[in-house]
């Protein structure tokens, strides 16, 4: 199965909805900022990576959008509890 930055953002989106109650962005899809998270998508496969000062300090894969999708979700329930 591939998997799309399309799938990917209306799976966030949804996710966000649940958690908010409004539009969140819990998928950035290109480094925004040193040190948070984002996806790439590359050959089907999604890449949750980290980067900070040039230096890259996670990377992980998912070939499973849901795995990811269960990644995602406890980050932003993490960061609500700890507002």
């Amino acid at each position: 199965m591939t998997i799309t930055v399309s799938e990917i953002a209306a799976a966030a989106r949804g996710v966000a909805r649940v958690l908010y109650g409004k539009p969140v962005d819990l998928v950035e899809f290109r480094q925004t900022l040193d040190g948070h998270p984002f996806a790439e998508v590359k050959d089907g496969v999604i890449h949750h990576i980290v980067r900070e000062r040039g230096r890259e300090l996670h990377h992980a894969t998912y070939d499973d959008l849901d795995e990811f999708m269960y990644q995602v979700t406890k980050d932003a329930t993490s960061s609500i509890a700890s507002d």
